[in-house]
């Protein structure tokens, strides 16, 4: 099955340090292809990706993936 991982590149959850640009690149390394792995700029953390400078590019990324899978 197709995989597509988004995130942000500083995103983190309420303020924890956690780097999850990195975790996102683990998991996507451990995962079978197809797969795509794309970092956004900034540290917007899930819908708010689509409330960022990317969120054209996010939405575009989406569709395109989405009808990938027709």
């Amino acid at each position: 099955m197709p995989k597509l991982y988004v995130c942000a590149q500083d995103d983190s959850v309420d303020g924890n340090p956690t780097d999850l640009a990195s975790l996102m690149t683990l998991m996507c390394r451990a995962s079978s292809e197809p797969k795509e792995l794309r970092l956004f700029p900034g540290k917007a953390h899930g819908i708010e990706l689509f409330d960022t400078e990317s969120g054209d590019e996010l939405r575009e990324l989406f569709v395109d993936f989405l009808e990938g899978l027709r």
